[in-house]
């Protein structure tokens, strides 16, 4: 079991290289050293050994899908050592909070308890349904549907006794970016030809910052990547460390600008065009039953805008050389938005 989580660990960083993340959280890269530390986990926390792995991914966290002995499977993610306690403690709250009514996400079962220099959680493994290309309208407007519902349930979880304040990340006045979501991105490195990105960013900026309306709890990454479904019905969302907290119309901008974004086997269409965002935005004003003004319009596509920059910032850290975001398409880009600038 130990050398087929270390052969499942290393076929799939072989692609990459470096992988920070595991120096940060397992002080080491190696596959093997990883896989002692979930094996040891797994002995004393849950008091037995995992019978089989089935998957390992690795992004802003370190997860793992493992089958315990009776058949129990289960995921545990190890999350980045500055990830505090208190929010992985409130994000379980909130997980049991939606679950209690009806929400498809996952069931905590433990956690976070220290796992090398970082903490854990384990959840249950419900992986029924199949990933779905969300350019699909029925698939799209579920998505939308979706989020409208998980906004409304989280919109006053404090009355639950569920503290939001740890999920509050938004960024001061004079700091545009955030701490990248992986260290391969390293925007400090590749400022030079990136201009033209922060430039537009800080516009769009302050038109998010003059949006009065409450902050409210939502999911960070509400895409294609983190839904499996039956039929064309959501039956889980994963990726609940990303909870944030900001206004409504910030999360249904941000998420109209990547809803389409997936990962995950047999989806190559990813990119979320003007016109998904668009379309995105029309289903969930059909879920609330009620239009936004052209106020709240503004915000929202301001939104849109700074996730879709966020991601060709990421995109020229990445490949600061190959001008994959040229002045043609930052041209486009502004006529596309051009009334909310």
């Amino acid at each position: 079991m130990l050398d087929y989580m270390t052969k499942l660990i290393a076929e799939r960083i072989a692609p990459w290289g470096k992988v920070p993340l595991l120096q940060e959280i397992f002080q080491s890269e190696e596959p093997a050293t990883v896989a002692r530390h979930i094996y040891e986990f797994c002995e004393a926390e849950l008091g037995q050994q995992p019978t089989e792995a089935l998957f390992f991914f690795c992004s802003i966290g370190v997860v793992f899908g493992l089958e315990m002995p009776g058949g129990q499977r289960i995921v545990i993610k190890a999350h980045k050592p500055e990830r505090p306690l208190t929010f992985l403690t409130q994000m379980g709250n909130v997980q049991r909070y939606l679950v209690a009514r009806g929400y498809p996400c996952p069931r905590p079962i433990l956690g976070p308890r220290p796992l090398g220099r970082g903490l854990a959680i384990i959840d249950e493994l419900i992986d029924e349904g199949v990933f779905r290309d969300a350019h699909e309208p029925v698939i799209r407007k579920a998505i939308a549907t979706a989020l409208y519902e998980l906004i409304q349930l989280l919109r006053h979880v404090e009355q639950a006794g569920i503290d939001p304040t740890p999920f509050d990340l938004r960024l001061p006045s004079d700091v545009l970016w955030p701490n990248p979501h992986n260290a391969i991105f390293d925007f400090e490195a590749t400022r030079e030809g990136a201009e033209w990105i922060d430039e537009l960013a800080w516009k769009v900026k302050r038109i998010i910052e003059a949006d009065e309306q409450p902050p409210v709890l939502s999911h960070g990454d509400f895409s294609a990547n983190q839904m499996r479904l039956v039929g064309d019905h959501l039956r889980m969302v994963y990726d609940w460390d990303s909870l944030t907290l900001r206004s409504e119309l910030v999360s249904v901008g941000a998420t109209a600008s990547t809803f389409t974004y997936s990962e995950q086997p047999g989806i190559t269409n990813i990119e979320t065009t003007y016109a998904d965002a668009a379309a995105f935005i029309v289903d969930y004003e059909a879920a609330r039953q009620q239009p936004f003004t052209s106020e709240e319009q503004r915000i929202i596509q301001a939104a849109t805008l700074l996730g879709q920059l966020y991601s060709a910032r990421c995109q020229h850290a990445l490949h600061p050389h190959e001008h994959k975001y040229s002045r043609i398409w930052y041209e486009q880009m502004c006529a596309e938005y051009g009334t909310i600038l």
